[in-house]
């Protein structure tokens, strides 16, 4: 495998917060390891410094199944007043992350040590997202895919500290086995300083498994357009927000930016034939306030009806396509 560089790693991390839809700045040009980086979305921002090495096998008599990274070019694993400290590692064979305790490894560095991680929870973050590795005495290792980068950025000292204790650790690997809904159960185990975060990780867990989900299934185009290009999201057809909506894939449909927006302030819809819709009250309101400039092209470049996956399971469910229009104040004349 072609050797992978400091300037190779920064861009799997800024590839990592793009997918996550956020936005990365650098803080210093050129950009020196450790990497200081601000990631924000919206009115979220988040000063990271990352030290960030390669996973690779530990060689020599080590076992086939541990893995490191290796802590070279630094003097010391330091903080920063108003960053977050990152101690990553990243496999490229899988093209997974693993983040280790700043707790345990900050300091002077007086050689080339090593930090491990076992095989097992990289291959288990490449198939199901997120990972553990319970070092003992209190330490744990965390693998997970690009997609939980911004997740894990934001909760890291917190999550960490989930190694405390096993019922602790059992919890946390319990919330990322569910795909569609908060394990509460897992989250009432643990104290309650850490149940926010929990449910927090939790709830990231279920909606990056819908967005993945949802994007595959519609090969990652527009259901209204079929634009692809990296800028499709899974947009849920009953709100989040709602009690009547879920995670499960019927729930949802991918759109472009600009068709998420539209849909979601009631712009555009389909109806439970897949008909696309288009608000033409809302309309008449943009044209009076003189700001409909584009209408022609938005709507020549909607199709008529949304692009459907293969699978009927997974085509947005009649009941939930009537309960979204509803709730986002169609009239009953458009289902």
């Amino acid at each position: 495998m072609p050797v992978v560089t400091k300037a190779d790693l920064l861009g799997y991390i800024a590839g990592a917060v793009a997918e996550c839809g956020w936005s990365l700045a650098l803080l210093d040009s050129p950009p020196t390891h450790p990497f200081r980086l601000n990631i924000f979305s919206g009115d979220q921002s988040l000063n990271i410094r990352v030290y960030i090495w390669n996973i690779t096998h530990g060689g020599g008599q080590r076992s086939q199944h541990e893995y490191r990274i290796q802590i070279t070019s630094v003097p010391d694993i330091s903080s920063e007043p108003n960053f977050k400290t990152l101690i990553l590692g990243y496999w490229a064979e899988a093209e997974v992350f693993a983040g280790f305790d700043f707790a345990k490894h900050h300091g002077a560095i007086a050689y080339s040590p090593s930090i491990q991680i076992r095989e097992e929870a990289l291959q288990t973050a490449y198939l199901q997202g997120f990972a553990l590795h319970s070092k003992g005495g209190g330490e744990l290792a965390i693998a997970f895919r690009p997609d939980y980068f911004v997740d894990y950025c934001k909760n890291c000292t917190t999550l960490h500290e989930f190694g405390e204790t096993t019922i602790q650790t059992e919890a946390l690997a319990a919330v990322t086995e569910e795909t569609t809904q908060i394990n509460e159960a897992a989250v009432e185990l643990v104290p309650v300083r850490h149940r926010d975060v929990l449910r927090k990780v939790a709830a990231g867990h279920v909606a990056v498994q819908f967005r993945n989900r949802v994007l595959t299934v519609y090969q990652h185009r527009c259901a209204m357009c079929g634009l692809q290009m990296g800028l499709v999201e899974a947009a849920h057809i009953v709100p989040a927000s709602h009690p009547e909506s879920s995670y499960e894939t019927a729930n949802g449909v991918a759109l472009c930016a600009s068709h998420h927006r539209a849909f979601d302030t009631g712009l555009v819809a389909f109806n439970t034939r897949y008909d696309v819709i288009i608000n033409e009250s809302m309309i008449s309101d943009l044209q009076r306030r003189d700001r409909s400039g584009g209408e022609g092209q938005f709507r020549e470049n909607l199709r008529r009806m949304i692009i459907l996956p293969p699978a009927t399971n997974d085509r947005p469910n009649a009941g939930l396509v009537r309960e979204g229009l509803l709730v986002r104040g169609w009239p009953h004349s458009a289902l």
